[in-house]
């Protein structure tokens, strides 16, 4: 009897742990599929330095891809355009509806031609993981090189839907990142990153051959979670929790800012104008102020809210005028 509850414990924890593993692994799944990536295929990025110096600021993402195919690139994409990099953003932070935070950059292509599906926009805006704010950076090994002033062929797609990091808006992830981008040779071929070639010829003939369709990631994703239902290995709870997570975005947060100055004393001589001056810096640097006066009837306490751009100013002050609370939030 004892070797039988044994046995039944220890199964129960296995049980356990290979439920938690399988949450892990979906989450996992999710998270990427909606960026064009499947099963995880080792790739090595040779735009990247190995001689790199260890920095506690700094975390390196290592590059485990799909592999993506010719076909892949042509079958699944729902743009493929050849333009210039003329810009990229500062790095910012994407918050997940759970709270938690990644590191991307946006770049900004000129279009000149367009090879697969339609774009009537001139600049369009493609989106990598990774990048610096602050002392921190986030290295996401398997992104393609993207210079400005440089020339690529982009194999590109957008998320259709929240979930993971996706945000609103018009933006477009690469398609099989290193995988996705090439440079024209100057004898009618592409080469990608990561080795593939193209030729101008078969570009031309196979760029709209197959149907785009620009919600491919988001079907498949939906399929292959009501087969994983189907089959029992998603409970019917788990199933609709991804469901209703594909709509629901992730965030742009905006950089930290601190109060790094400001009046104490609210009260000029007069005794009849509220006064005050505060400073905040942005993480990134930058500064605003914000200067308020109003007029009030002797000494007494308050508060004010001030709103500018992406930030929240809160200011409190006590019967003496003094300033008692001065943060963002």
């Amino acid at each position: 009897m004892k070797k039988l509850k044994y046995i039944l414990k220890n199964h129960t924890k296995i049980l356990v742990a290979i439920s938690m593993l399988a949450v892990i692994f979906m989450t996992f799944i999710f998270k990427h599929y909606l960026q064009g990536l499947e099963v995880p295929v080792e790739i090595n990025n040779p735009y990247f330095s190995s001689q790199e110096t260890y920095n506690p600021k700094t975390t390196y993402v290592r590059g485990s891809l799909a592999a993506r195919s010719i076909d892949d690139l042509f079958m699944k994409s729902s743009l493929a355009v050849f333009g210039e990099v003329v810009g990229v953003s500062d790095s910012f932070q994407i918050e997940h509806y759970t709270g938690s935070l990644d590191i991307s950059t946006d770049y900004y292509i000129a279009v000149s031609d367009v090879f697969r599906g339609e774009t009537e926009a001139d600049l369009i805006t493609v989106r990598l993981s990774g990048g610096t704010i602050g002392e921190f950076t986030l290295v996401y090994d398997p992104n393609p090189a993207l210079d400005i002033g440089s020339e690529y062929l982009l194999f590109l797609c957008q998320p259709g839907s929240g979930g993971a990091f996706n945000t609103e808006g018009d933006y477009y992830y690469v398609l099989g990142n290193i995988q996705g981008v090439f440079s024209y040779d100057g004898e009618q071929k592409y080469i990608s990153q990561f080795g593939e070639e193209i030729t101008a010829e078969y570009l031309l003939h196979h760029g709209n051959a197959a149907t785009v369709d620009k919600d491919y990631f988001r079907n498949e994703f939906i399929k292959n979670a009501s087969s994983n239902l189907e089959s029992g290995f998603f409970s019917q709870e788990y199933h609709d929790e991804l469901m209703e997570q594909m709509d629901i975005y992730a965030t742009i947060k905006p950089p930290d800012a601190v109060v790094t100055s400001f009046n104490k004393n609210l009260q000029n001589n007069n005794n009849n104008n509220l006064k005050f001056t505060v400073t905040v810096t942005v993480y990134d640097g930058t500064t605003f102020d914000v200067n308020h006066v109003e007029r009030i009837n002797g000494q007494q306490k308050g508060s004010r809210t001030f709103e500018y751009d992406l930030y929240t100013v809160y200011v409190a002050w006590n019967d003496n005028n003094t300033v008692t609370v001065c943060e963002v939030r």
